[in-house]
């Protein structure tokens, strides 16, 4: 009965992550009001980490600025000097360091017009997930982004310790429904 109970957690949680991953989209090149960026959407990443990106408006006269919602979480910095294109466009490049837990806007400033480019989720580190995995011997609950983080920038240790999450799986407590024969 245990392990019947193990194994149906397992699927459950499983499916569960998936799902939950599918839902979060991922960073991507686009066009935000007339200003191309090769990060749009909403991305993930963990406290400590650095981020450069790329802005190139269509207008090759805009006056362009930087800035964040929460400076808090984001410290920002400019990359490089914008380059100039064979059409006659700029190409900024932007950056920021994530200094703190939460979640804020990238926002670009063109000729007094402000638009919100992408949004920065930042979570632990991995190797502060996978401690907070280890410490609770597997039975913890990890959010979507603390999977995701996991996953795509764990590399091998967070694989193998997701691996380990999912094998230790264990039912949540008066959730799982006991399996029951008909004898």
């Amino acid at each position: 009965m245990r392990n019947h109970c193990k194994r149906i957690s397992s699927f459950l949680l499983g499916t569960a992550l998936i799902c939950n991953l599918i839902t979060i989209p991922a960073s991507a090149a686009g066009t935000v009001n007339d200003i191309h960026s090769d990060t749009t959407g909403r991305a993930l990443f963990s406290v400590g980490e650095q981020y450069s990106f790329l802005i190139t408006p269509k207008n090759p006269n805009a006056k362009i600025s930087y800035t964040v919602g929460n400076g808090e979480v984001l410290q920002t910095f400019t990359a490089k000097r914008p380059v100039k294109n064979k059409n006659g466009t700029k190409t900024y490049t932007f950056g920021f360091n994530c200094v703190k837990k939460g979640e804020t806007g990238i926002y670009i400033t063109e000729n007094g017009k402000i638009t919100r480019i992408f949004s920065a989720y930042v979570g632990d580190t991995v190797q502060q997930i996978i401690n907070k995995m280890e410490h609770s011997n597997y039975t913890v609950v990890l959010s979507g982004e603390e999977i995701q983080l996991l996953l795509e920038k764990g590399g091998i240790q967070g694989k193998q310790a997701f691996e380990r999450l999912m094998k230790n799986a264990k039912p949540v407590p008066d959730e799982a429904t006991p399996y029951k024969t008909d004898d």
